[in-house]
């Protein structure tokens, strides 16, 4: 089929990239929804409840530091496209699991297909916007991510009926609109900016800095560790806090995932006015006064529940104002095109590693130590992520890619010339 061009490149560059960020939250979440119905099927305990929401999540982290690094060597189009396809097929499979193993290791394959995922369409997206408003176009595409989430939330609720098999459909329920999106990115060419730096020889060394590499990983590990714990328990958690019924809480985490709108709206018109580390800095702090809110209501029951609302609200509009969008624009923006696609896949993994702690750590918590112990800790983490944005801060707002790497390169030649002898 022949490439898109002319004024189409860039709203079809977006909803190919969007839709996949809807996938990946999609399917990220539903087993959130399916694990009321599955639990209650498979008689699963918290150690199997744990392993089965984490293994989506393990697999992205394997899925993007190999996504990334294989797409800055052979392209982006090629590895956009096998992304999609693997995701089609492994959604199907997991609706056929026949037990919490093998639903399991299909969870993983599908994992591996979002995590490659999260690399290629951020950079491909980066690389194709202009400087000007570059943060405002990835912070449209990232908020089809919650779109999918919400989704997930209202298909789950409206595929409760149909049977003791619903969790199938659900967790198989990604399928379709995959293979939308396949057909949709088969339109789409390589991104300019990869294949002009192809054609150039790179003799520099790759970026080292410590401080880029960790502004780019740490904060979003906190941000996966708070994040994840809440997408993939909070049906569970509404029950255990006073909700009624499996219908009930799947309705009350489409209200928290809807919440996302708010915040997104305002990260779209500030992102490139404010600045980055601005808004990841208080988005953090505002996320993690809001789990304060959810620890102190989580202590009166159902007579909390109004508290327990405000604060997720709280929460999810810091979060989504701030770090649930900016932390995932940065690490596309430190680094060069070469190592782009890579740098945001080492930051993904890192950052997945922490939604995998959160997916079997919190089950676990919450047996031994309660609810509130459990999202006091999550307050903390949240916490940390500002602190160490603030602390980190390298500000890439309307910078030129390639342009501040290569100043940054030419800084550190001029470094190492001071150290030479005359």
């Amino acid at each position: 089929m022949a490439a898109i061009s002319g004024e189409n490149f860039p709203r079809q560059v977006l909803w190919a990239a969007g839709l996949g960020n809807f996938l990946d939250g999609y399917s990220l979440t539903i087993i959130g929804v399916a694990m009321a119905p599955l639990r209650a099927a498979w008689r699963l305990g918290p150690g199997e409840v744990g392993l089965i929401a984490g293994a989506a999540v393990a697999g992205s982290l394997l899925g993007a530091a190999l996504g990334g690094a294989v797409s800055d060597r052979f392209g982006r189009k090629a590895i956009f496209l096998l992304d999609i396809a693997g995701f089609v097929g492994a959604s199907a499979l997991c609706g056929a699991a026949w037990n919490a193993a093998v639903l399991v290791l299909f969870r993983f394959v599908l994992g591996m297909a979002i995590g490659a995922d999260y690399p290629l369409s951020s950079a491909y997206l980066a690389e194709c916007a202009a400087a000007t408003h570059r943060g405002q176009i990835l912070s449209l595409s990232l908020g089809f991510w919650m779109a999918g989430a919400i989704c997930s939330a209202l298909v789950g609720v409206a595929l409760m009926g149909v049977g003791p098999d619903n969790w199938r459909w659900m967790v198989a329920s990604g399928a379709a609109p995959g293979a939308i999106v396949l057909a949709l990115r088969q339109r789409l060419p390589e991104s300019p900016l990869w294949l002009r730096q192809k054609l150039m020889v790179a003799t520099a060394n790759i970026p080292t800095e410590v401080r880029r590499w960790a502004l780019a990983c740490v904060p979003r590990f906190c941000l996966d560790v708070t994040g994840y714990a809440l997408h993939l328990y909070l049906p569970l958690l509404l029950l255990t806090l006073g909700l009624h019924g499996s219908r009930q809480s799947a309705l009350g985490d489409a209200g928290f995932f809807s919440m996302f709108v708010f915040g997104w709206i305002l990260n779209v018109f500030l992102v490139d006015r404010f600045g980055r580390i601005r808004l990841q800095t208080l988005g953090f702090l505002g996320g993690a006064f809001g789990l304060l809110v959810v620890a102190a209501a989580s202590h009166y029951g159902s007579k909390g529940l109004y508290g327990v609302a405000a604060g997720l609200t709280i929460y999810q509009i810091s979060n989504f104002a701030g770090p649930g969008i900016t932390s995932w624009i940065l690490p596309v923006e430190l680094f060069p095109t070469r190592i782009r696609a890579t740098a945001q896949g080492v930051s993904t993994a890192v950052a997945h590693s922490g939604g995998l702690l959160a997916a079997v750590a919190v089950p676990l918590a919450i047996h031994l130590f309660g609810i509130a112990v459990t999202i006091l800790a999550l307050a903390g983490t949240a916490l940390g992520g500002g602190i160490l944005t603030k602390w980190l801060g390298v500000e890439t707002n309307g910078i030129t890619l390639d342009a501040e790497a290569q100043q940054s390169r030419e800084t550190e030649a001029d470094e190492v010339r001071t150290l030479l002898p005359n």
